[in-house]
């Protein structure tokens, strides 16, 4: 996606080594890193290559997108590919007004189209009640519990959706 993604309110790029200070601030912010990284994870000092997937030697394609507001420059979420796994996570100030609805309703189909991947799944943590009906709102369909080992809890519980590209063609 060279030359981004243009939404209403956002442009959505590929992440560049200038959004690092950005991309590391949004996920130490607690708010933020709680529900992305489960309540349970250790997220401290995650290396440049985990927001840059390009400066890793990654044994998996991986890719990071940012979410750039248009209206002031400033980066307001990040969306992670990784195989057919997707991730994101937004700014608390843009929480609650559609802006991770409307990066990902663009994003996915893109994605997919981009990819040749039949689905894409997003696996959120149970206790994440905003990303649940995110997923219910794009379309998702729920293919259940996967059970995750957990440093702190013993496991971890995330539930499976699933973007396919019968959603995509529907939207």
């Amino acid at each position: 996606m060279p030359e981004g993604l243009q939404t209403r309110r956002t442009l959505v790029r590929d992440a560049a080594a200038a959004d690092l200070d950005a991309l590391r601030a949004l996920a130490g912010d607690p708010r933020v890193a709680d529900p992305y990284f489960g309540y349970w994870a250790r997220r401290d000092n995650l290396p440049d290559h985990y927001f840059l997937p390009q400066l890793g030697a990654a044994a998996v394609p991986e890719r990071q997108l940012v979410a750039i507001r248009r209206a002031d420059g400033v980066l307001v979420g990040a969306v992670r590919l990784s195989q057919q796994y997707l991730g994101y996570f937004f700014a608390p100030d843009v929480w609650r007004s559609g802006y991770a609805s409307e990066v990902l309703a663009a994003l996915c189909p893109r994605l997919l189209a981009e990819t040749g991947l039949p689905f894409l799944s997003i696996h959120v943590a149970r206790e994440n009640l905003a990303s649940i009906r995110l997923a219910e709102r794009l379309g998702c369909s729920y293919h259940g519990l996967i059970w995750v080992p957990s440093e702190r809890l013993g496991h971890a519980t995330f539930m499976d959706f699933r973007y396919s590209a019968s959603i995509s063609a529907a939207v």
